[in-house]
């Protein structure tokens, strides 16, 4: 069995240094695993006090225009988040990328323990692409306004957030260039009382959003309109089904009288597609079991 060796990353050390290094000269953020450590001048270690190895944060590359490339790094297989990320990487509002570098076999950033991702990439107005896919936030309660006002991303996935989250307002709010939109790893139990939820809002280039297996489960309070302000969305798919959107506001309506029953809403527009949703049901299930199942291997290689 592979031995995984973790480090923790500490937020309130990562948010200073980001501050000290001045935030909006920052162009690139890496996350990498595994890299030797060294004496480089300025870095910060930027993980828990507690034992293991450190985590560095340093400036990796000057561009000539006065910015700065920042690698957080570790010697350790995988970085820990925090249980708070939120506004962990809020305001980096030139940043155009922000990569983490997996490795082959496992993902190098390990977000179980976290609760709250709120606001963590809001305001980066530059950044043009998110890909947080390979990331099991599985334990999340908090993801409302995640990536609010990302001006220019263009493509994203928000990673594996599913089980316990109940606040999604704004996941993903004034993306302006945003198309296409990737929430198949997202399960919903619920939205706090008197709030009103739109998970994906004024998002107004959004042509196609991929939902998945999203279930929105005991949604009692609050209007409930997945898809406000999205007037160019297109194209939904929802298992292997695609539904072609003509009307976005009878079909918020729709979604709204359904008491947030996505499957429900488009039944209307296509009768067909709960006989698909019970017959992908086993299959749901499935990848849930599938994903908690790679957890348990993950953990107990850990221990071993």
């Amino acid at each position: 069995m592979y031995f995984y060796e973790t480090a923790k990353l500490d937020r309130k050390k990562l948010k200073d240094y980001l501050s000290d290094v001045e935030r909006e000269k920052i162009a690139k953020v890496t996350i990498r695993a595994g890299e030797p450590y060294r004496n480089r001048q300025q870095q910060q270690v930027v993980s828990t006090g507690e034992d293991g190895p450190a985590i560095y944060a340093y400036v990796d590359w000057l561009n000539a225009d006065g910015s700065k490339d920042i690698v957080i790094s570790t010697p350790a297989d995988v970085i820990e988040l925090p249980e708070d990320c939120s506004f962990l990487f809020y305001d980096l509002r030139n940043m155009e990328e922000f990569v983490i570098e997996n490795k082959e076999r496992f993902s190098i950033l390990e977000g179980r323990t976290t609760k709250n991702t709120s606001h963590m990439f809001e305001n980066c107005r530059e950044m043009r692409e998110l890909d947080l896919s390979s990331v099991f936030f599985s334990n999340v309660i908090d993801a409302s306004y995640m990536c609010s006002k990302c001006n220019n991303l263009e493509k994203v996935h928000l990673g594996n957030l599913y089980e316990e989250v109940r606040d999604i307002r704004c996941v993903l709010e004034y993306c302006g260039k945003l198309k296409k939109a990737d929430l198949s790893d997202l399960l919903v139990n619920g939205v706090p009382d008197g709030e009103t939820a739109y998970p994906i809002y004024k998002c107004s280039q959004l042509e196609e959003v991929n939902m998945g297996t999203v279930t929105f489960n005991d949604i009692k309070y609050g209007i409930f309109e997945p898809f406000d302000g999205c007037n160019h969305l297109k194209r939904i798919k929802v298992l292997d089904q695609t539904f072609y959107v003509k009307d976005i506001e009878k079909l918020n309506a729709a979604f709204r009288s359904e008491g947030g029953r996505l499957e429900d809403a488009l039944s209307g527009v296509n009768p067909n597609l709960m006989d698909r949703i019970e017959d992908a049901s086993q299959k749901t299930e499935q990848q849930k079991e599938n994903r908690n199942s790679e957890e348990k291997t993950r953990t107990n290689e850990e221990v071993k």
